[in-house]
């Protein structure tokens, strides 16, 4: 009896296809809500990787306690390979005498050098004489590089980076002067980046050109 019933339940839903959408949808929600309610508590994407990327204020905060500004460069070491990078990039500038670009880029090179630094190289190679001789286009200069090594690291991870060329100096009417030039660089890593702290210059003049 209750099969029949059951049987003929059944067979009145599938032919009234009214009655077939509406159990479809009851089941389709259903099944769509319990899937909603299991994943309730779970963390959008977007603001899970945001939590994974980001560090704390906390952690951030004893990071920045245990590394003093004053002692950053003992705290952290820098790599040879990088200071030698830094002096060539730095030379580019510092060593431009050109008299379109030569007053910009000593400019642009100065920002790189401790003040003791700066003076000690406008000394030797940007005296206001020379700085006014370039820019107004009566002297011409080009620096050829010859070799840029790092030859000391000293104990609190500052490096000395030597660097040899030659600097050949023009002047308008007269033969092109070359120059020896020998610097050793002292690089440090500070908390604000790699610094130019340190200077010795040697420069040599050699017999003017023939050509």
């Amino acid at each position: 009896m209750f099969q029949d019933i059951v049987r003929t339940t059944i067979q009145r839903i599938f032919n009234d296809k009214i009655l077939l959408g509406l159990l479809i949808v009851c089941l389709l929600g259903f099944f769509v809500g319990g899937f909603n309610n299991g994943n309730k508590d779970e963390p959008p994407v977007s603001k899970l990787a945001q939590s994974q990327s980001m560090p704390s204020k906390n952690n951030s905060e004893s990071t920045d306690a245990s590394v003093p500004a004053n002692d950053y460069a003992k705290k952290v070491q820098l790599d040879p390979a990088l200071a030698v990078d830094f002096v060539k990039w730095w030379m580019k500038a510092a060593m431009d005498f050109t008299p379109k670009s030569a007053a910009q880029s000593h400019e642009a090179a100065a920002n790189w050098m401790s003040p003791e630094t700066l003076k000690a190289f406008n000394e030797a190679f940007w005296t206001p004489e020379i700085s006014q001789q370039v820019c107004s286009g009566a002297s011409v200069g080009a620096f050829q590089p010859i070799s840029i090594r790092a030859v000391a690291i000293n104990p609190d991870h500052s490096i000395v980076v030597s660097l040899n060329g030659t600097l050949v100096m023009q002047s308008a009417n007269a033969r092109p002067a070359a120059n020896q030039v020998q610097m050793n660089l002292l690089v440090r890593k500070g908390d604000t980046g790699l610094r130019i702290v340190g200077i010795n210059n040697q420069i040599s003049t050699q017999s003017s050109s023939i050509y």
